[in-house]
């Protein structure tokens, strides 16, 4: 989100990505005292990103949450890139250009390693059957398509 609005000035990105931690956020029940607290610390993260698009409304929040000072004179939360790494991504897998699966692998696996595991998807195979496969693009770590023909 930071890169978003610092250096590519993409709001709209960084509300979407506000949005999905709102969304997670709201379907979280703390069980007890431990988890309470990491839920008021991510209620005060999402205010502290909120603050730059909607000032008036994050303050006012900031302030019934029971914080002080101003949230506009708190510092832009930091974050650990090896902590924020993902291990997972969700591998969108194509036949001719059309949705076919979605697949679940780790993070940097080689495009090689990509391409054996669409080609083995039971789903996959089903919409390839023994038609010929023209070409196999690999986007690492976003889709696989096959072309067949």
């Amino acid at each position: 989100m930071t890169f978003d609005i610092e250096r590519e000035y993409h709001f709209n990105t960084a509300i979407a990505a506000l949005m999905e931690l709102v969304n997670e956020m709201t379907g979280y029940g703390p069980a007890g005292d431990k988890d309470l607290r990491a839920f008021k610390f991510t209620v005060e993260t999402a205010l502290l990103l909120l603050s730059p698009f909607t000032p008036h409304i994050a303050e006012e929040l900031w302030a019934a949450v029971g914080n002080e000072p101003s949230v506009s004179e708190r510092e832009w939360p930091a974050w650990d890139e090896d902590l924020a790494r993902e291990e997972q991504v969700e591998l969108v897998i194509q036949v001719n250009g059309k949705l076919r699966g979605k697949l679940m692998i780790q993070a940097g696996t080689p495009d090689e390693e990509i391409k054996k595991i669409a080609l083995n998807d039971a789903k996959t195979m089903e919409f390839v059957g023994q038609k010929q496969i023209r070409k196999v693009i690999v986007v690492r770590g976003r889709l696989v398509n096959i072309v067949v023909g």
